[in-house]
């Protein structure tokens, strides 16, 4: 009798990953849309987000996101091609990012706040790459890419869905563009079957977009 392999999932693991996925991109959307408000509103916005912290410290295993593993992984053969074609991603993104604002191409200094906006990304990344991704990964690699690019659309276009927001884009179009922006950080991380070449190219793209940037543009959670 062939025995079971232990990599296949039962129903109600996967059913459970779905859960996890959507009600912790819930909250995310939810924190985002109150925290723009009051104080109250902001005090009320990090219960869910307190609520996501805990749900992804009990389902992370300490051997997969050890500072060991990541640094083993970065260094290796097998990534390294992925962290250069990341590395110049994030280049190209935030190049064309300032010039399409009018911003100059190359940015004339750095603010410290440029390494806070690059922890920001690194976070994000661990939450929507790592564990939305990670466990949507349980069903196939199609629906977790779209399911992690769709959280993270979702919880950026909540910061300006606020009534308390004074500026208002497009939102389905700012939607549309972060959607395909997060696809493409998902395919780095299902092709190189790690998180640190999306962490890399979101990291660089945050440095130099927000580079001259003195305090946090109130978008930035």
């Amino acid at each position: 009798m062939k025995p079971p392999d232990p990599m296949m999932k039962t129903p109600f693991e996967k059913r459970k990953a779905v859960f996890d996925a959507i009600f912790c991109a819930s909250c995310l959307a939810i924190f985002a849309f109150l925290v723009t408000g009051s104080f109250l509103l902001k005090i009320i916005a990090f219960l869910p987000l307190t609520v996501v912290a805990f749900m992804m410290y009990q389902s992370f295993e300490r051997k997969d996101i050890s500072i060991q593993v990541l640094l083993r992984e970065a260094f290796s053969v097998r990534l390294f091609s992925y962290i250069i074609l990341s590395g110049l991603m994030g280049i190209a993104g935030a190049l064309y990012y300032r010039g399409s604002l009018g911003m100059p191409v190359l940015p004339a200094f750095f603010k410290l706040f440029s390494l806070v906006a690059v922890c920001i990304g690194i976070m994000e990344e661990l939450v929507f790459r790592g564990f939305i991704q990670g466990r949507l990964g349980m069903l196939n690699a199609l629906t977790s890419i779209i399911g992690a690019a769709s959280a993270q659309a979702l919880y950026k276009a909540s910061l300006f869905l606020s009534p308390d927001v004074y500026f208002q884009p497009g939102i389905f179009r700012f939607f549309i563009v972060s959607f395909l922006a997060f696809i493409i950080l998902g395919l780095l991380r299902n092709t190189s079957k790690s998180i640190i070449p999306a962490i890399i190219a979101h990291a660089i793209f945050d440095v130099l977009v927000y580079a001259e940037t003195v305090k946090a543009p109130w978008w930035v959670w």
